[in-house]
C-alpha cells in the first residue's frame, strides 16, 4: 500500500475522532528474528530524529485548523527508545495543539508509554499494549562484557557482547539481600556491595541512580502537562507502579489493566468500536507495509535473497514512519551482509629447488628473492582458499545507511491527499 493510501486511512481516522481532529502517526517496528521468541534482528526506536520531523507535520496542522481547534492524535506503535525524547516530543506538540491524545493500537512499550502518561486521553485498541518505564543502560563503555553463546545475530561484530544493565536490577539486588536474606548489619552489607561491584563498575552505578532520579522527574512532569490535573497521590500511585511494582521490563500492561489497575486515563470514544476497528486497519498496513510481521533469517534466508553470494547488500529496510495528511517520512536501513568463518590456521609454506638444481651454484641473494616473490604471489591465495573452506559460524551486517527520507510532499491546504499512478 503507498503512503498516499494510508494518508486517506488517517482522514477517516480523523473523522470518526470528530471536529478539530488530526492524526500524526509514529510508528517503529522491526524484522523480527526468524527464530520465536528472540529479539528483532534489525529494528529502530524513538529518538531525537524525529522530532524535526514531527514539527513540519504540526506546523502543517496548525496552519491548517488554528492552534485554539487543533486536536492532535499521536498514533504511536514502538517498542521503546531513548528516555529523554518524549518530553521533547510532548514539549513540542504542547505548543502547537490544544489538545494531544494518543492512539495505542498494539504496542507502546517503555518510552512510548512515558508519551502516553502525557496524554489528555490514552485511546488504546482491545489488543493495545503499554509496559513499565524503568530505563535501561544498553549502550556504555563501562557496561560488562560477556563471551558470545553459539550463533547470533548480524549486530555482533566481536567476541564478546555488552550485558545491558536495568535501574531496577540493581534496585532488585539491594532489596532482595535486605527482605530475603534478611542482611542488614553494615559489614554484611558492605559485603555485599563489593560484590554487586566485581560485576558492575561503581561508576555505572552511580549512572544507574541518576536514570532512576531523572525516569521519575520525566514521569512526573509529563503526567502533570495535561489538560485535566491530577493529585499528587495518584501521580506517584502511577509512577511506583510503572516503575517498581511492574518487577519485568517486558510485561505488557493490557487495556483492562491499565484503566482498573493503574488507574490510568484511558479514555472510551463514543465511537469506541469504530476507533478500534479503524486504528487496527491502519496498524495492519503498517506492519504489512514495513514487513513487521516478516521474519528475517540471518543464514538461511539471506542465501536464498542472494543465491548464496556473500557478501551482499540488503537494499533499504523501511522500519519506521511518521505520517500525517499533509506529509510523509520513512525511515530506512540498509546493510551488508558477510558470512563469519572460523578463524583460519597460520599459513606455512616451504619452497623446495627443482630436481637437479645444485643450491651451492645458485646466488643466495637470488635464491632469496625469488622464494620472496613466490611467497608473496601464492601465500594470499593458499591463505584465501583455505578460508574459503572453513566452516560458517554465522553472519554479520554492517549498516551502510539509515535515514528519514521524505516520500510525499505537504499538501496545499483543503487539498485531498493525491493518488499516484
Amino acid at each position: 500500500m503507498s503512503t498516499e493510501s494510508r494518508a486517506e486511512m488517517i482522514s477517516q481516522l480523523e473523522d470518526i475522532l470528530g471536529a478539530g481532529h488530526r492524526v500524526l502517526t509514529y510508528v517503529l517496528m522491526g524484522r523480527p528474528h526468524h527464530r520465536p521468541g528472540t529479539p528483532p534482528v534489525i529494528s529502530t526506536a524513538i529518538a531525537n530524529d524525529a522530532v524535526r520531523l514531527m514539527r513540519d507535520h504540526l506546523t502543517a496542522m496548525r496552519r491548517d485548523v488554528g492552534k485554539r481547534k487543533l486536536k492532535l492524535g499521536l498514533f504511536l506503535v514502538s517498542n521503546g527508545g531513548v528516555t529523554s525524547v518524549p518530553w521533547r516530543i510532548v514539549s513540542a506538540i504542547r505548543e502547537f495543539a490544544s489538545e494531544y491524545n494518543v492512539l495505542v493500537p498494539e504496542r507502546a512499550m517503555s518510552a512510548a508509554t512515558l508519551l502516553c502518561l502525557a496524554a489528555d486521553n490514552i485511546y488504546m485498541g482491545p489488543t493495545g499494549q503499554l509496559g513499565p518505564i524503568d530505563p535501561t543502560i544498553a549502550n556504555h563503555p563501562l557496561l560488562p562484557r560477556a563471551e558470545k553463546t553459539g550463533k547470533r545475530g548480524p549486530n555482533v561484530t566481536s567476541d564478546t557482547v555488552q550485558c545491558p544493565v536495568s535501574v531496577e536490577d540493581v534496585t532488585g539486588y539491594l532489596a532482595f539481600v535486605k527482605e530475603k536474606w534478611g542482611i542488614s548489619g553494615e559489614p554484611e552489607l558492605a559485603t555485599t556491595l563489593a560484590m554487586l561491584t566485581e560485576q558492575v563498575p561503581a561508576l555505572l552505578i552511580g549512572i544507574v541512580n541518576r536514570q532512576h532520579s531523572y525516569i521519575r522527574m520525566v514521569a512526573e512532569k509529563l503526567l502533570r502537562s495535561r489538560k485535566h490535573k491530577m493529585t499528587d497521590k495518584s501521580i506517584e500511585r502511577i509512577i511506583q507502579a510503572l516503575i517498581q511494582d511492574v518487577t519485568f521490563h517486558g510485561h505488557a500492561i493490557s487495556r483492562t489493566e491499565a484503566r482498573r489497575d493503574l488507574r490510568l486515563h484511558i479514555a472510551s470514544h463514543p465511537k469506541k468500536r469504530t476507533l478500534d476497528k479503524q486504528m487496527w486497519k491502519l496498524f495492519t498496513e503498517y506492519e504489512k507495509d514495513l514487513m513487521d510481521n516478516q521474519p528475517f533469517a540471518p543464514t538461511e534466508a539471506m542465501e536464498n535473497w542472494a543465491d548464496g553470494k556473500f557478501p551482499f547488500d540488503t537494499g533499504d529496510f523501511p522500519l519506521g514512519a511518521i505520517e500525517s495528511r499533509y506529509a510523509a517520512h520513512v525511515f530506512t536501513a540498509r546493510f551488508k551482509v558477510e558470512r563469519i568463518r572460523q578463524q583460519a590456521p597460520d599459513l606455512k609454506l616451504t619452497l623446495q629447488l627443482p630436481p637437479g638444481i645444485d643450491p651451492q651454484k645458485v646466488d643466495p641473494q637470488q635464491l632469496q628473492q625469488l622464494i620472496n616473490q613466490l611467497l608473496g604471489s601464492i601465500g594470499p591465495a593458499v591463505q584465501q582458499a583455505i578460508k574459503q573452506q572453513m566452516p560458517v559460524e554465522g553472519t554479520r551486517a554492517r549498516q551502510i545507511k539509515a535515514e528519514w527520507g521524505k516520500v510525499r510532499p505537504r499538501q496545499a491546504q483543503g487539498d485531498p491527499p493525491r493518488s499516484s499512478p
